[in-house]
């Protein structure tokens, strides 16, 4: 979890209630400039991805902050590049293997699921498999 707040540009280690709390008030748009700029996204895709259309996104000052849903899945996805980090050790090999279609998402890319958090978790799954070997 470290890593993903790092990611977002938030500093330390949160406990589970402090993350709780700290969605629930939202995360800024810095944070989620922070993860876009790491994922190589356009607005439309990290807005897709987000829930949010990117008219409020674009609008929103750097210390506004997201609505929990938004901040929920932002988090979600900075949670899925520490672990592609961790997986592929390289960015661009990160970035290349998100738009791949791939035969355990059925042909789907990667970034392609990611417009819910089921599809967040199934990226999310397919890398920890990948980590350990258990790729299929």
């Amino acid at each position: 979890m470290e890593a993903a707040f790092k990611l977002l540009g938030i500093t330390g280690n949160p406990s589970q209630m402090e993350v709780v709390d700290l969605l629930e008030k939202g995360l800024t748009k810095q944070n989620y400039q922070k993860a876009k700029e790491f994922m190589g996204f356009s607005h439309q895709d990290m807005a897709t991805i987000l829930s949010i259309s990117t008219k409020t996104l674009e609008g929103k000052a750097n210390k506004d902050r997201l609505s929990d849903t938004s901040s929920e899945r932002l988090l979600k996805l900075a949670e899925l590049a520490a672990l592609a980090m961790q997986t592929f050790n390289s960015t661009e090999l990160f970035h290349e293997w998100l738009q791949r279609p791939l035969r355990p998402l059925g042909g789907k890319k990667p970034v392609e699921l990611m417009v819910n958090m089921y599809g967040l978790d199934m990226v999310k799954n397919l890398l920890g498999r990948i980590e350990h070997s258990v790729y299929s």
